[in-house]
C-alpha cells in the first residue's frame, strides 16, 4: 500500500539574513517527501525514542561530512568553519499536524555554546510555516505572527521558551485584521497552534526540540512551507564582553560552503523552495 505523502515546500524571511549585495552560485530549489504517521505514535517529550522517527524526512544542516545552511558571522572574519558539530530536523505529519524534532549539537568552546541573553542578544530558533506564497509581509522581525496559522510565520525559541514574538504585543497590519478578529494589536501565543518539549544539556551544547505544530493546510497531497533559522550568541572566555554574533538558514545554502551567500536572492523578500 502506497504511503500519504506531505509535499513540502521549504522557504524563510530573508530580511533578517540578506544584507547585502547578493553574489554567488544560481540556487537549486530542493523537494522532499514527508511521510504519515499516526499520532498515537508519537510523544512529544523531546526524545527521538519512537521508532517511526527512523522513516522520517531529515534536513541535515551539520553533520560529519559537510554543511547544507548558510550561517553569516559578524566579527568572526578568521573562523574556518561554523560552530556546530551536528545540526539536523527530522519531519512528519499526521492531518492538521507538522511534527519537527530538531537536534542542535554546538561547540563548547571559548565563544561558542548555547546561551540566551535575551531576544536578538543570544541563541534564538526560527521554525518557519506557510502555505500563503508570493505574499508580501509588512515586515520579518515580528515573525510576521498575526498570519498564523496558515502564514507566513515562524516560531521564536529561546532555550526552553517556544513563543511568537516572544510574548511581545503585535501590530497587526490592517490588511491581515481580518484573521485576528478585528484587533490593530495581539499578544500572540505558541500554544494556540502547537506542542513542544525541549531538552537542553549546556554543559555538552546539545539543545533537542520537538514540536507538533497545528496547519490547516496539512493533509494528504499537501503543501505547506517550512525552514529553519536563527542565530548564534558569542561572548569572550570570562563571559564578560559580547564578542561576535551571526544569523543562519537552512535554505537557501551553498552545499558544504557556510559562508558563502547564495546567489541571485534578492535581500528582503519571502523565498519558496519547492521540496518533494
Amino acid at each position: 500500500m502506497k504511503q500519504d505523502k506531505l509535499l513540502l515546500f521549504v522557504w524563510l524571511f530573508l530580511g533578517l539574513f540578506l544584507n547585502s549585495v547578493i553574489r554567488g552560485q544560481d540556487y537549486t530549489r530542493l523537494e522532499m517527501d514527508i511521510p504519515m504517521v499516526d499520532p498515537s505514535a508519537i510523544t512529544i517529550d523531546a526524545q527521538m525514542n519512537e521508532a517511526v522517527w527512523s522513516d522520517a524526512a531529515e534536513a541535515n544542516l551539520v553533520t560529519s561530512t559537510g554543511y547544507n545552511f548558510w550561517i553569516n558571522y559578524y566579527g568572526r572574519e578568521g573562523l574556518s568553519e561554523p560552530e556546530y558539530d551536528e545540526y539536523f530536523a527530522k519531519l512528519l505529519w499526521a492531518k492538521d499536524t507538522l511534527y519537527a524534532f530538531i537536534h542542535m549539537d554546538e561547540v563548547v568552546n571559548d565563544t561558542a555554546g548555547l546561551w540566551w541573553g535575551g531576544q536578538w542578544v543570544g541563541d534564538q530558533l526560527f521554525v518557519s510555516l506557510s502555505n500563503r506564497f508570493g505574499v508580501e509581509m509588512e515586515g520579518n522581525y515580528d515573525g510576521n505572527v498575526y498570519a498564523a496559522p496558515g502564514g507566513p510565520y515562524h516560531y521564536l525559541i529561546l532555550g526552553e521558551d517556544v513563543t511568537l514574538n516572544n510574548g511581545a504585543t503585535t501590530y497587526i497590519p490592517e490588511m491581515w485584521r481580518g484573521n485576528c478578529e478585528g484587533d490593530s494589536q495581539k499578544v500572540f501565543l505558541a500554544s494556540d497552534y502547537a506542542r513542544w518539549a525541549v531538552s537542553i544539556d549546556s554543559s555538552t551544547g546539545i539543545w533537542n526540540l520537538e514540536m507538533a505544530i497545528y496547519h490547516p493546510a496539512i493533509n494528504s497531497q499537501g503543501q505547506i512551507g517550512f525552514n529553519i533559522g536563527g542565530s548564534q550568541g558569542h561572548w569572550t572566555h570570562d563571559l564578560l564582553e559580547f564578542d561576535a554574533y551571526a544569523y543562519y538558514t537552512w535554505q537557501p545554502n551553498v552545499p558544504d560552503s557556510p559562508f558563502e551567500i547564495p546567489g541571485n536572492l534578492p535581500p528582503g523578500v519571502v523565498i519558496r523552495v519547492v521540496l518533494i
